[in-house]
């Protein structure tokens, strides 16, 4: 079973897909390898399958789901085309969107650094410069 990307479906709706790892009978867990969270949309009329990252702030090498089998409501190997399709998905995550997520993460953290630094008054002023452009920021403490 090598290489087989499933599609599962979980009791609680959620579907997934996930490329085999290995199942252990003993602790009735199934391990799968870079799950990708299947969303089905309706795009003007038309449907369209997205994957999207099922444990998006994790590394490239942590992505392994244990998945308690009771918790399987389904489970089927993938087409061909499918299976292609989750993929091309992964390759691109690590090209494009895992690099802009990190950039986007530092971002938010060298700010949120700035706001608990001691000396944040730089940040304190742009903040009311920008008040009312970003509605309900600035508190009264900040005035």
């Amino acid at each position: 079973m090598d290489n087989v990307i499933l599609h599962i479906r979980l009791i609680n709706g959620e579907q997934i897909t996930a490329r085999y790892h290995s199942d252990d009978n003993d602790t009735q867990t199934l391990i799968v390898e870079y799950p990708m969270l299947i969303e089905e949309k309706d795009v003007n009329g038309v449907p369209a399958v997205n994957l999207v990252k099922y444990l998006p702030f994790t590394g490239e090498s942590e992505q392994f789901l244990l998945l308690k089998k009771d918790h399987i409501l389904a489970i089927s190997p993938v087409t061909h085309e499918f299976s292609t399709y989750y993929y091309n998905t992964i390759h691109y995550n690590m090209l494009f969107v895992q690099p802009n997520q990190e950039g986007n993460l530092q971002r938010i953290n060298a700010n949120l650094k700035m706001v608990l630094s001691k000396d944040n008054q730089e940040f304190l002023d742009a903040m009311k410069k920008h008040q009312n452009q970003i509605p309900g920021v600035i508190s009264d403490k900040m005035h």
